[in-house]
């Protein structure tokens, strides 16, 4: 994440803004014990989670439960997002 707009250890909120991500290995990854919900603000996304194909657009969200393997994330040209991350916890990020 960048850096956050709030961060305690109950929860993290921060501001992405991220265009024209492709596809990578390194996007692979999943977390134990954080929930994450991504708001789209601007733009769109599209990610693999758990081998579901998932696309969303200016005004949705998504929510990825503990556990939930994040395979693959792309974005449109000017893409801009809302994260919550809760708990906020320093590590919890595994690559899978």
């Amino acid at each position: 994440m960048e850096e956050p707009l709030l961060k305690s250890s109950l929860v993290e909120v921060a501001w992405q803004h991220i265009g024209n991500k492709k596809p990578s290995f390194e996007d692979k990854h999943y977390h134990k014990k954080a929930v994450e919900i991504t708001i789209v603000l601007k733009g769109s996304a599209t990610f693999l989670a758990n081998g579901i194909k998932q696309i969303a657009y200016a005004g949705d969200f998504w929510v990825v439960y503990p556990q939930t393997v994040i395979e693959e994330f792309a974005t449109g040209d000017d893409t801009e997002f809302i994260v919550i991350k809760a708990p906020s916890i320093l590590g919890d990020k595994y690559i899978s």
